[in-house]
Formats: C-alpha cells, structure tokens, sequence
C-alpha cells in the first residue's frame, strides 16, 4: 500500500504491511516506527523524510541489488544528539536510527576512481 507520510507526530506503520512511501513529506515528524512484521520501501524518486527518529522494528528498504535507486533520497534527522550517546543508549525517541530488524539500501554504484601502477612507485618518486 502507499503511504503518505502526515505533516507531524509520532507514526507507527500498520503491523503485517508493506508501505511504499511515493511523496516527500511535507513537516517534521516525530518517531517512525516499522513493526517486526512491516516494511517500509522507498520509491525510485527524489523524495525527502523529516524525522526526530526512526524505529526499525522490522525492515526499511530503499532500492535491492538487483533494482538500485537512481534518485535522491533524503532523510534528515531532527533534534539534539545526546553527548554520551555511545556509552549511554537512548531510547529510539532520540534523533537517531534504531535497527532491531534490517535496513537494506542500494543506491548508486561507483566504481573506482583510481588506476593500477604498471610498477611500484616509491616516495618521491615522479
């Protein structure tokens, strides 16, 4: 089913769906929430998602190895980051991504910008 995202709030996806988010947001949000069962997809288009934080319970999925996105997707992520927000984890209320399920994102690929040497160069060496 498609998903259009409200304009604030905390939300929390139906269990047992899939969501296919086709439109950019238009406010902030508050906590996105994918349950165990649900899954979150992004579609193959410039699109945007403003959020405090994002819950990932079951799977957030943005492109496949076989059908990578081409588009730019954009998620910023609102509020403070905590200072001891290593040694001391916060709730998924704070700005952040909790993934207790799975995040699958293939954007992109690029390959290397880089050459082989026909020989080893040394230090200084033109």
């Amino acid at each position: 089913s498609e998903w259009s995202p409200p304009q604030f709030g905390d939300v929390t996806l139906p269990p047992n769906t899939r969501s296919i988010l086709k439109q950019s947001g238009t406010g902030t949000l508050g906590i996105v929430t994918i349950p165990d069962s649900s899954e979150l997809i992004f579609d193959d288009q410039d699109l945007e998602l403003n959020v405090h934080g994002i819950d990932v319970q079951g799977k957030l999925t943005i492109g496949s190895p076989t059908c990578r996105i081409s588009s730019s997707i954009t998620i910023t992520l609102h509020g403070d980051r905590l200072n001891d927000v290593v040694t001391n984890i916060p709730d998924p209320s704070v700005k952040g991504i909790s993934v207790t399920g799975e995040i699958s994102l293939h954007g992109q690929r690029f390959y290397r910008t880089w050459t082989r040497l026909a020989k080893t160069v040394q230090a200084g060496e033109d």
